[in-house]
This record gives structure tokens, C-alpha cells and sequence, in this order.
């Protein structure tokens, strides 16, 4: 279980497609020792974050290549307010929405390589709109017009559960907790040392959100129907709008030609 070693299937249909003889993923946990490990020639790739960048900066054996691979963010599990009830209230999600600066999380966590996002899809995949962008601008005094005008002045509340084991993911919720205090809005974190944890934690139905960060490259029907749809894997609470399930109905039975026209 410290490696995996991958080689070519000899029945694929298009031969001229493979351009390689076998690929070895070794198992490094500690990111600084997969550097070192990329460093000294042991590896050839690595998957890095904001510090391993800046620390190979000017390195003449390291080169740091960057491009759009996953979305991140605060991700609302309990829709119908099962375990908060506020966040049944559209008003109230959208005040978390307002109340975030994505730019200055944005920057925080991921620096030049983040670009901050109001959806859960990056430029160039299927299901990016640009029209999208810019719905919720950081208005936090919105934010509290909203939150008192659903009745929650006070404040409220949220438990969400986080992967530790992901230094990203661990800041990135800490400076989400930090915007959102600034409205009255408290999130009560509960940090997973692994992944299984994670998962235990996530299907346990006792958080409300999850910080999520899945990669960009898959396919928007697979994240719809995984995160949004009844039945789906994220969807724990088996939340459904009626609206929602039309229209992804309607687009699950469409050719590729009436799909590219109906991603808005």
C-alpha cells in the first residue's frame, strides 16, 4: 500500500492515445517530504499547494506549472434545515453568501493560483457561466439585513465537519469562519484526522456543511447528480427542489447538441 503501478490497457481502442509505458504513484502523506522526493529525483510529479510554490520559487530543478483543478468552499449539506433550521430559509443562505469576501479568502488560502468563484464550476468546463459570477458580491450589511429580516439577529449556529489531513481545506474553513463571525454567524468546527473520518462524520447527518473541493475535470451531470439530486452521494439529507429536478430531468435525456445550448 505504498505504491500503485499502472500500465497501458493493451485493448484500448486508440492505441496512438497512450504516450506512456507505466505510471508508479508512490504514497507520501507528508507534503514536505514529497518534495524532497521531487527534489532528489525520486519522483518526477507532485501535486502541491500554495507553500510548496513559494518554496521552490527560482529553483532550477523544480517547475511549478499551475492550471484550474478543483472549486472550493463551504458546502450547505442541510438544505431543508433538518439539523439547523435557519438554513431552510433562502434568505439566510444567501446571507452566507454575501457575507464571504471570496477575494480575500481567496488570496489567503491559495494566493496568485486561486481565483475567487460564486459556483461550483471553473472557467472552461461544461457548466461554467459567467453570468454567474458576481451574484453574490461581499456585502456583509446586506448580510445582517437578511439574517434579521429571516429572524436570526442574533445570529446562528452552524456544526460543520473538515478533512485536517488537508492543509488547504483546513485554512480555507478557518478563513470562511472568520468572515462569517463578522455577521453573527458562528461555525462550530469539528476536524477529521482522515478521510474515513470525513465520510463517518458526513453521512452522520449531525453537520450541517462540509468544507468540499472536488476537481474541476469531471463532468457537471456527475456533479449535479452526486451533490444536488435525491439519492446523491452529497445529498445525505435527500433534499430535492422541484424546479431543480425538472430541469436535470430534462438535461439527463438531452443530445450533446441541446446540452451545450441549455448550460446556463
Amino acid at each position: 500500500n505504498d505504491h500503485y503501478v499502472y500500465t497501458p490497457n493493451k485493448y484500448y481502442y486508440d492505441q496512438s492515445a497512450v504516450h506512456y509505458k507505466s505510471i508508479t504513484i508512490k504514497v507520501i502523506p507528508d507534503m514536505n517530504s514529497a518534495l524532497e522526493a521531487l527534489k532528489s529525483g525520486q519522483i518526477d510529479f507532485m501535486p502541491g499547494n500554495l507553500d510548496v510554490a513559494s518554496s521552490v520559487q527560482g529553483s532550477s530543478s523544480v517547475k511549478v506549472l499551475s492550471a484550474p483543478t478543483l472549486w472550493a468552499g463551504l458546502y450547505l449539506l442541510d438544505r431543508d434545515g433538518t439539523v439547523v433550521p435557519a438554513l431552510k430559509d433562502p434568505r439566510v443562505r444567501q446571507a452566507l453568501n454575501y457575507a464571504i469576501n471570496r477575494q480575500a479568502v481567496t488570496s489567503a488560502v491559495y494566493g496568485k493560483y486561486g481565483t475567487p468563484l460564486s459556483q461550483p464550476a471553473v472557467p472552461g468546463t461544461d457548466g461554467y457561466s459567467s453570468s454567474a459570477e458576481g451574484v453574490y458580491a461581499y456585502d456583509p450589511a446586506k448580510a445582517k439585513q437578511l439574517l434579521a429580516a429571516a429572524g436570526y439577529s442574533k445570529g446562528l449556529t452552524i456544526p460543520v465537519n473538515y478533512g485536517s489531513f488537508d492543509p488547504d481545506n483546513t485554512k480555507l474553513v478557518q478563513a470562511v469562519q472568520a468572515e462569517l463571525a463578522q455577521v453573527g454567524v458562528t461555525l462550530q468546527l469539528k476536524a477529521d484526522s482522515n478521510f474515513g473520518g470525513w465520510v463517518s462524520d458526513l453521512v452522520s447527518k449531525k453537520f450541517a456543511a462540509t468544507i468540499l473541493s472536488p476537481g474541476a475535470g469531471g463532468s457537471e451531470f456527475f456533479i449535479a447528480s452526486s451533490t444536488f439530486m435525491p439519492g446523491g452521494i452529497m445529498n445525505v439529507f435527500d433534499d430535492a427542489d422541484s424546479q431543480l429536478s425538472t430541469a436535470f430531468t430534462a438535461l439527463s435525456g438531452a443530445s450533446q447538441a441541446q446540452d451545450r445550448k441549455s448550460v446556463v
